[in-house]
C-alpha cells in the first residue's frame, strides 16, 4: 500500500520570497515589454526615439533578469529574441504613421507578461 504525500506548509519567510521574487520577475518583463517597444519603433523610424538609449535599457533589464531570475532567463531568452526578430521592420523608409509594425506596437507587445511568466515557469 503507497503512502499518502504530505506536503508541509512554507514558512511565512519561504512565502514572502517567493511572492517577493515573482513580483520581481514580472516587474522586469513588463518593464522589458515597454522597452522593447519603444525600441523597435526606433529602429524602424530613426530620429523619433533614442535608439541607443533604448538598446541600453533593455541590456540593463536582461542582465538584471539574467542576474535575479537565471532559470526563468535561461527560458525566456529564446521567446524574447524570437518576438524582437518577428516585429523587426523589413523597410524602416516606410513613415511611423503607415507602419503595420508600430500600429501592432501601439497597443503594446503581442504578449502579455502573464504570458512570459508562464513561459518561463515551465
Amino acid at each position: 500500500m503507497s503512502q499518502p504525500i504530505r506536503v508541509l506548509p512554507m514558512s511565512p519567510e519561504v512565502a514572502a520570497e517567493a511572492a517577493h521574487r515573482d513580483r520581481d520577475l514580472r516587474r522586469l518583463l513588463a518593464s522589458w515589454q515597454r522597452i522593447a517597444a519603444r525600441y523597435i519603433h526606433a529602429c524602424g523610424h530613426p530620429g523619433l526615439d533614442d535608439e541607443i538609449v533604448l538598446s541600453d535599457a533593455l541590456a540593463g533589464i536582461e542582465a538584471a533578469l539574467r542576474e535575479r531570475h537565471p532559470r526563468e532567463w535561461v527560458r525566456l531568452e529564446g521567446p524574447l529574441q524570437q518576438l524582437m526578430l518577428e516585429l523587426d521592420h523589413a523597410d524602416p523608409a516606410t513613415p511611423a504613421t503607415a507602419c503595420i509594425i508600430c500600429r501592432r506596437l501601439a497597443g503594446g507587445l503581442p504578449i502579455s507578461v502573464a504570458q512570459l511568466v508562464e513561459e518561463a515557469r515551465r
